[in-house]
């Protein structure tokens, strides 16, 4: 699936960013990952999440919103194993300075990061307002935006 929804984006020229999500792992002492999941809306309604494939290595894409497994109303054993352990959250970052200047903005180009074995590991979205770049480094998806 993850080659089927990167080929679709790859060939999908005019999508134009709507919002950005980062799903990061918080920690019990609120100490907030700077690696996780990332999730692009676009104009048309598409959604793509990315993320660390079960491998650690290769990207993964779906086309599903990432949905919180611990949203409220929480049972009192999640709520002690989130107090303890920590939880990933979703951050709307769509209107922060480093990924405001990629809303609204059309996709010019998409290019897949692959290994020589063929192995798609990255992802990098070139717009015309700025490079959005999703690459799997140990287990973990990094984002870059330049």
């Amino acid at each position: 699936m993850t080659d089927d929804v990167l080929a679709k984006v790859a060939r999908s020229r005019d999508q134009v960013i709507k919002r950005i999500r980062r799903v990061l792992y918080v920690g019990p002492d609120g100490t907030v990952s700077p690696r996780g999941p990332v999730e692009l809306s676009f104009a048309d309604g598409t959604t793509l999440l990315l993320d660390s494939g079960p491998d650690g290595e290769a990207l993964k894409a779906d086309t599903a919103t990432w949905v919180d497994p611990f949203k409220e109303p929480l049972t009192e054993d999640n709520r002690r194993f989130i107090s303890k352990s920590g939880k990933w959250t979703a951050f709307d970052v769509t209107e922060e300075e480093l990924f405001s200047r990629l809303i609204e903005q059309t996709i010019l180009q998409v290019l897949l990061v692959t290994t020589m074995e063929g192995k798609i590991t990255g992802v990098m979205f070139q717009s015309s307002g700025g490079r959005l770049h999703a690459q799997v480094e140990g287990d973990e998806l990094a984002l870059s935006v330049s």
